[in-house]
């Protein structure tokens, strides 16, 4: 797997970049059918795999959900076929945690630790505190923009209510599948199991 252990830099790309099921559900098929990276991105260009106007932005998706797909073993495809869609918007969140740090970061932080106390809400200004904890800590973080960090706690919690862990301000706990926690068990991504159930398995 590669994911977070291969990153060190924290990165504010999730301000441009949205959950994109559909995009990432197309992309594991297309794989799974035996095509490969680039005969999907020229199947993306040519026959309009992705609805995306411009051509620039059909090469923004690829790039990112073909990233976020690969964080994983062949298998996870498969399994990703055979969930419901909301353990799929599941698995496409757990895709964002591994391909980007500091999201990782914030969920294992913040999220699991409403879960464990038991909270209903997750507010905007909670969110925001968790990025100006993060200036502190990082002196990458800390030369960042105020309209970043506000962009950025906006995507965090557009992401959340797109994989259904969020509605609104309303914390609604996910429900990974059996099949979906063996895995990460499996591929010691405890870490990630334990930041979306705030189990301590």
């Amino acid at each position: 797997m590669g994911g977070m252990k291969d990153k060190e830099r924290f990165s504010a790309g999730l301000v441009s970049k949205p959950f994109w099921f559909y995009e990432y559900k197309t992309y594991a098929e297309q794989l799974n059918k035996g095509y490969t990276a680039e005969e999907i991105k020229a199947q993306a260009l040519q026959m309009n795999l992705f609805p995306a106007a411009k051509e620039y932005r059909v090469k923004e998706i690829l790039s990112c959900v073909s990233r976020r797909v690969m964080q994983f073993e062949p298998e996870w495809r498969d399994l990703f076929m055979q969930q419901s869609v909301s353990v799929q918007k599941l698995m496409v969140l757990l895709s964002i945690m591994a391909d980007d740090k500091l999201f990782f970061v914030f969920m294992y932080r913040i999220y699991r630790d409403k879960l464990i106390i038991g909270a209903d809400c997750l507010e905007a200004s909670e969110v925001l505190s968790f990025f100006r904890l993060m200036q502190n800590e990082s002196e990458e973080i800390s030369q960042w923009k105020d309209t970043t960090i506000r962009k950025l706690s906006q995507s965090y919690r557009r992401l959340l209510n797109d994989a259904g862990l969020l509605m609104g301000e309303k914390i609604i706990p996910p429900l990974p599948s059996v099949a979906v926690k063996r895995y990460l068990k499996e591929h010691d991504m405890s870490a990630y199991l334990q930041a979306i159930t705030g189990a301590d398995e």
